[in-house]
């Protein structure tokens, strides 16, 4: 009888030991899984924090070649709209030219004193415009030949028949012959011709601090060329008094002349 308790009383025992294992495995089980899963959502933040990352570095270095490229186009664009533009040298020749004419348009389109020229606008038939023209352009471009073509005398310039022959074809394309245009009574003052000399004498003058700009020339490969040309006073920071868009082709005497074109039409704007 003894004997049968103690044996049931040992498996009693031994039906507690197993069961307290048992809650003891469950509980290291559980606590194994929360540490795994608090591992995976701390591997889960890591990699979406390294995410966040990478992508605000990418975001960053986008942005900064945005700007980067954004600025070496404004440097760009700043640096083609300051610089000069870059002329040949025939087109370099013309800037007397251009500035004598400018000159004596923008003057008679002003002046009370030009009532006998029928147009302020560059007309070759008005021989009272031509002959003026003609006469301006001498005073102004002559010393580009100097003596004995071009001389002072008191006040007025001796342009000899040959280089103001030369100044009707760089003005005057149409209409280069100056022998055939008369000169008018209304201008005689202002020019006429000496058979002696076989020269012309015009008034001398100041043309005043004003210079012309070529701000683009255009070869339009067909004989035919554009240059626009602003009239400024250097005074005022080069205040552009008139703007001129001259129409040019090859001048006919260009191996006899410094310049290489001649004027077949002008306009201001």
């Amino acid at each position: 009888m003894k004997k049968r308790l103690l044996i049931s009383l040992l498996c009693a025992m031994m039906a507690i030991m197993l069961a307290a294992c048992a809650d003891k495995n469950v509980k290291t089980t559980d606590t194994e899984n929360i540490a795994d899963t608090e591992n995976v959502a701390d591997t889960e933040n890591v990699a979406d924090t390294e995410n966040i990352a990478d992508t605000e570095n990418i975001t960053g270095t986008e942005i900064i070649t945005d700007t980067v490229n954004a600025a070496d186009t404004v440097n760009t664009a700043d640096t083609e709209n300051v610089a000069e533009i870059e002329l040949t040298e025939e087109a370099k020749a013309m800037i007397p030219l251009f500035n004598a004419m400018n000159n004596f348009f923008v003057e008679i389109s002003n002046m009370q004193n030009w009532s006998d020229i029928a147009s302020v606008e560059y007309d070759p038939e008005d021989n009272v415009q031509y002959w003026s023209c003609l006469a301006r352009v001498g005073a102004m471009c002559g010393n580009l030949y100097g003596e004995p073509l071009f001389t002072q005398e008191d006040n007025q310039y001796k342009i000899g028949a040959d280089l103001m022959r030369d100044f009707a074809y760089a003005c005057f394309a149409g209409r280069n012959q100056l022998d055939t245009v008369p000169i008018p009574d209304s201008v005689d003052s202002t020019v006429y011709y000496d058979y002696d000399w076989d020269a012309y004498f015009v008034q001398a003058g100041d043309a005043g601090a004003v210079k012309t700009i070529i701000t683009s020339f255009t070869d339009n490969k067909d004989g035919t060329y554009v240059a626009e040309v602003d009239f400024v006073d250097p005074s005022e920071n080069d205040k552009v008094l008139q703007h001129f868009t001259y129409e040019l082709v090859d001048n006919e005497i260009a191996d006899m002349s410094v310049f290489p074109y001649a004027v077949k039409n002008l306009r201001r704007s």
